[in-house]
């Protein structure tokens, strides 16, 4: 599967948004458009609760921090078709009780 930075970071608001989709933009003095996905609140809530999971007993656990609760998935990205160089990145989201901001590292 192929996404880029933008797109994983829109995919990391949905979750934390409990569906919301937020069209993307530039300037904060633009208006914000959104829709709302039909799936049920459960499927995100599990989302979720397993990138939380993620940085307290997971692949992240240099984002456990005691000042902020942080959820997150980590992955890689591969270059090329021999696949032979690969990047390490995580995507999540925070605070993790109500969420304000996505990250991509």
């Amino acid at each position: 599967m192929q996404v880029t930075p933008i797109q994983a970071l829109r995919s990391a608001a949905i979750i934390a948004s409990g569906g919301k989709v937020v069209r993307p933009r530039l300037s904060s003095t633009s208006a914000t458009s959104s829709t709302s996905l039909d799936l049920p609140t459960s499927y995100f809530k599990v989302a979720q609760e397993g990138m939380r999971q993620t940085v307290t007993n997971g692949t992240a656990p240099a984002l456990n921090v005691s000042y902020v609760r942080i959820a997150a998935k980590t992955g890689t990205a591969e270059l090329g078709v021999a696949k032979a160089r690969v990047n390490s990145w995580v995507i999540g989201f925070f605070p993790y009780e109500k969420p304000r901001y996505v990250v991509l590292r």
